[in-house]
């Protein structure tokens, strides 16, 4: 069997109970009244609209999971407390890792333990320390067992939107293996189109968080779920490391304006965005960005025209999925489009050739001239060598680095725009850089006392807007590392104003290692990018099309 690797990006239609009072309690509110209601549409289910005008960075929901389980593609962690297992002890009776024998004696953990353990060929169970898509199972048995453990909940979970009827007639091995195992290799009593649903639900309806330790779990969250998608979202999510759910508002939203958010990367093409939709949700994608052909005129799906080097070949929106030139009129095949920027982004798969300022340079050349300066690949392009340049201090590579945070974060305002975690992280990037540039500037006699004085001042600014930014994450967020961060270079800047503001000579007041300070820097601004780039990556592949901000 061959058990499902794919990972929802979570939402959903259909109408679930909230929580008044426990929202007010967690959520409280002056005129004691919630910000969003459900409302229905022929066209797009039941979805959260707002009550009331919503400034950016307004908390809507704080959600606990109804439940909780690994991601549908796992490293071995541990069925009861969920940490990462680094040594295969296994619970002796079902034989699935878990992290000691405390943990596979938990009530928790028996109930589903004794489903799992009618596995006597060990078909679902993980054989070694790799990821595995076995874990996709774990989720599903827990939503099962709720009919029994939890009637009331239960209801609530099959009233959430599951695409069942149409799975089934796909019929997509990794759906089908999960309801081969519950009705042969471990039965649990439920019918084969009970479990086509309940699959369904999880795939369509999950939402990944991290834990403290850094282990990926994709959670059910039913008002959440009612978030209807954009392909440029009016809220973002947040989690905390115990699984609960907070979704701020990243620009001003009016009333009756439907909150809405990205079941899909941003960053990602119209044509891939559109084939994710639809294959993992069932619809097609009609958005203010997807309904543009030039997407907010940015071209950023669109290649220039191979025929008059002039237009755009931009997406008709039509059936046929042609692409016609803006320019010339000649128009493609969306295939041959996808062909022509999957070529370009061969271009740069390849990290090892970015060795240095000068091939990164070229790279970006070359990317401009067959694709454009908002094309997708230029700004996948400029993400990849801003990590392989985070090492290198040198003048020029501080100026490129400068450069290309301050193109990412222009784009990503049109794609994504307002208070997104994305947009706080950069701007704590191009704060630093830009500091560090700065000095090295006045210290070689480019740049007057005043100059720098700006630039700092400048980039005091930045990091006042990313900190009120990086201040939505939960106080029990994995990503309040960013916060530390711009801790420290608040005081870094603040230092350097009291500096230049006493300096009575030509050059500031440099200490001896100095050079080792900025290495530090560098080296840590890189590890919490790696990081952030990890936890996006991770949950592009597996939700992730990505739910997680």
């Amino acid at each position: 069997m061959n058990f499902a690797e794919e990972s929802p990006m979570d939402v959903e239609n259909d109408l679930v109970s909230i929580d008044r009072e426990e929202y007010i309690e967690n959520n409280p509110v002056s005129d004691g009244e919630l910000p969003y209601k459900v409302v229905r549409s022929d066209y797009s289910g039941r979805s959260l609209v707002a009550t009331k005008g919503l400034l950016a960075g307004y908390q809507v929901i704080q959600e606990l999971p109804l439940l909780i389980g690994p991601t549908a593609l796992s490293v071995p962690i541990c069925l009861s407390c969920h940490a990462p297992v680094s040594t295969l002890y296994r619970c002796p009776v079902c034989q699935w890792p878990m992290c000691s024998e405390t943990c596979s004696d938990d009530p928790l953990h028996i109930s589903e333990c004794q489903i799992l353990s009618h596995d006597k060929k060990m078909i679902g169970v993980p054989t070694n320390e790799d990821p595995t898509p076995r874990y996709d199972l774990i989720l599903i048995l827990r939503c099962l067992l709720l009919k029994h453990s939890d009637p009331k909940q239960w209801k609530k979970l099959l009233s959430l939107n599951s695409h069942w009827k149409q799975r089934k007639k796909d019929a997509e091995p990794h759906h089908m293996a999960a309801v081969q195992y519950f009705s042969k290799v471990c039965p649990t009593g439920h019918d084969e189109d009970t479990l086509h649903k309940i699959r369904g639900i999880v795939i369509t309806n999950c939402i990944n968080s991290r834990t403290s330790s850094g282990v990926s779990l994709r959670g059910i969250y039913p008002t959440i779920s009612l978030l209807n998608h954009s392909c440029r979202p009016s809220v973002a999510l947040r989690s905390d490391e115990h699984g609960q759910l907070f979704v701020h508002t990243t620009v001003e939203v009016e009333e009756d304006d439907q909150l809405v958010f990205s079941y899909v990367p941003p960053g990602e093409p119209y044509w891939k965005r559109q084939r994710d939709l639809h294959d993992v949700y069932y619809f097609k994608c009609s958005c203010e960005r997807c309904a543009d052909r030039t997407e907010i005129n940015t071209h950023f799906s669109s290649l220039k025209c191979p025929k008059c080097k002039k237009g755009f070949m931009d997406p008709m929106l039509n059936k046929k999925k042609t692409y016609r030139c803006s320019s010339c009129n000649y128009s493609i095949h969306q295939v041959k489009l996808m062909h022509l920027s999957i070529a370009l982004q061969a271009l740069y798969n390849n990290e090892d050739k970015i060795v240095d300022v000068a091939s990164a340079i070229n790279l970006l050349k070359e990317i401009h001239v067959r694709g454009h300066g908002k094309h997708y690949t230029w700004l996948a392009c400029a993400a990849i060598i801003l990590k392989a340049l985070g090492k290198t201090i040198t003048m020029d590579a501080h100026r490129l680095r400068k450069q290309l945070w301050m193109r990412v974060i222009d784009m990503h305002s049109i794609l994504e725009p307002g208070m997104t975690r994305r947009r706080g992280v950069s701007l704590l990037q191009l704060s630093s850089v830009s500091a560090v540039l700065a000095i090295q500037d006045y210290n070689i006699g480019r740049t007057s006392k005043v100059r720098l004085l700006e630039e700092v001042q400048q980039c005091q600014q930045q990091l006042i807007e990313a900190r009120q930014i990086l201040m939505l994450e939960p106080p029990a967020s994995t990503e309040q590392r960013w916060l530390r961060m711009e801790e420290k270079e608040r005081r870094r800047l603040e230092e350097i104003m009291e500096q230049v503001e006493d300096l009575q000579a030509t050059r500031l007041i440099v200490e001896q290692d100095e050079k080792q300070k900025q290495e530090d820097r560098v080296k840590e601004l890189e590890d919490v990018t790696k990081q952030e780039s990890d936890s996006e990556s991770e949950s592009e592949s597996e939700e992730e099309r990505g739910k997680d901000d």
